[in-house]
């Protein structure tokens, strides 16, 4: 089939050029992650019957966690897994591994991979931990520093972010973006304490310079300290409040020289357990450090409102009572005055 002649621009290539209708999506094009999802939720919501989490579209479930018809299918793009009763797990598996030719483990051992984490499930211990030893190795061998002599600290004691001067000297952005990517997936998974390094090193993404590269490098001679270190996301000796979420909010004011934009840091516990955390720049210019604090505790009150919808929606919990905190007492007082004074007008 040939293209209209109302549809395609005055080009002799493009006008003989033949197209032709996919019966099927082919991996790489716009519409391929759609169209895979759309299918795979299909087959979860009409087929299995379980029901799609409103606040968090990638997770369904099912009955009640914890008992016998309780489950729980998180999907990360061709990734899943099902959490619930062993005996139920075994009857859902048969229908994927006929419905998209997948490949799994039931039941799966106490340690074993799973989106390039490392998950060790210790029995007599009820915990579970998780860590990217792998792939941070598979990161410095690629870059050649995993012999390089560790650091203590992921920046430099002192560090000021600050974009490219004129008398600097400019680095090759493909060769920076390639550790900062790569980096950022750990930071987001198992290694929070370098979150803060990777979200002020990557606004420098798009001009980078040979400072902000010994920086990244820097950051990866952290890494062989710290990889094997392992985030325990249950542990029973530490009880838990099972209805409540904390946020601990906090936010430095005006750090960068360049555009004096604060920097607001959160991080969440959920039934104990520490979950989401958020080292990101702040959108506007704060005033003040009250400022930046409150700006920071509204963040931190979103995220709470989120993560409340998830855990209510799935039944882990009801009428969960929120805890933020944060360590301006200024920012603290002012929420707790009657009237405004003139110099905290503006927040």
């Amino acid at each position: 089939m040939l293209l209209p002649n109302g549809e395609c621009p005055d080009d002799p290539y493009c006008r003989a050029r033949p197209i032709v209708k996919l019966n099927k999506t082919l991996y790489g094009i716009k519409q391929a992650n759609r169209e895979h999802f759309e299918e795979v939720f299909d087959f979860i919501v009409d087929d299995l019957g379980l029901q799609a989490s409103i606040a968090a579209p990638c997770v369904f479930f099912g009955g009640t966690l914890g008992k016998a018809n309780g489950v729980l299918i998180p999907v990360y793009v061709y990734d899943m897994m099902i959490i619930g009763n062993l005996t139920l797990i075994s009857s859902i598996v048969p229908w994927l591994y006929d419905r998209f030719k997948a490949a799994g483990c039931v039941p799966v051992p106490d340690t074993f991979q799973y989106l390039g984490m490392t998950v060790t499930r210790s029995r007599s211990k009820r915990s579970i931990a998780i860590q990217h030893v792998g792939y941070i190795n598979l990161i410095l061998d690629r870059f050649a520093m995993a012999s390089c002599r560790k650091r203590s600290m992921p920046l430099e004691v002192g560090h000021k972010p600050q974009a490219i001067q004129a008398d600097e000297q400019p680095f090759d952005t493909g060769m920076y973006q390639k550790p900062l990517g790569s980096i950022l997936y750990a930071a987001l998974g198992t290694q929070p304490d370098i979150t803060y390094a990777i979200s002020v090193l990557r606004r420098y993404a798009a001009q980078p310079s040979t400072l902000h590269w010994e920086a990244i490098k820097h950051l990866l001679r952290y890494l062989p300290g710290t990889c094997e270190y392992q985030l325990t996301i249950y542990d029973p000796s530490h009880q838990p409040d099972l209805n409540s979420i904390v946020c601990y909010a906090s936010a430095d004011l005006g750090r960068e020289a360049d555009i004096s934009n604060s920097t607001l840091r959160t991080i969440m516990f959920a039934l104990g357990i520490l979950v989401p955390w958020t080292s990101k720049k702040q959108t506007v210019v704060a005033q003040s450090t009250i400022h930046a604090v409150m700006i920071a505790r509204a963040y931190g009150e979103v995220q709470l409102n989120w993560l409340r919808d998830v855990i209510s929606e799935i039944e882990l919990g009801a009428n969960m009572t929120r805890h933020i905190f944060n360590d301006g007492l200024n920012g603290v007082a002012t929420l707790h005055l009657d009237k405004l004074q003139s110099e905290s007008r503006h927040i």
